[in-house]
């Protein structure tokens, strides 16, 4: 057996096991945290990312759940997901990508998949760093609208 089958065997053995565990929904103080990290390593490397905002206060809670459930099958490896304004919000940092097209693209395929387990779909707000970015602390209350240009 090669070296590359081997890889693929580990892979397929314990890859979905390691994404599955590893993309859950983080505190809001950890979030915060891994907001500050990211846009430091943005000013560092000069690449943007992208943070995608859903509000999960105004949909029933099992929406809530399939939103969850969805994030955690859909978020790349180095994408991280935390709450926001105690458990009123998601957000979602999507690493290295500093386009706005992107994270829509990533927002309609979330809702692509959930749409046939809610009836509802989340209002989202997306922010793009550095180019419309606030402080990670003043991201408590996001307007309900997408308002980013």
């Amino acid at each position: 057996m090669s070296i590359w089958q081997k890889f693929i065997g580990l892979f397929d053995w314990k890859g979905r096991e390691l994404c599955q565990s590893a993309h859950h929904i983080a505190s809001e103080n950890k979030f915060h945290q891994a907001l500050r990290r990211e846009s430091a390593r943005s000013d560092r490397n000069g690449q943007g990312f992208s943070l995608v905002i859903f509000e999960v206060e105004s949909i029933h809670s099992s929406a809530a759940k399939a939103l969850i459930e969805i994030l955690k099958y859909r978020l790349r490896g180095t994408d991280e997901a935390g709450w926001l304004g105690g458990q009123q919000y998601i957000g979602v940092i999507l690493f290295a990508t500093p386009q706005k097209q992107g994270a829509e693209r990533f927002a309609q395929d979330i809702f692509q998949k959930i749409s046939s387990k809610i009836n509802v779909l989340p209002p989202y707000q997306i922010y793009i760093y550095p180019k419309d970015w606030r402080s990670p602390d003043t991201i408590n209350n996001p307007p309900h609208q997408l308002s980013v240009s």
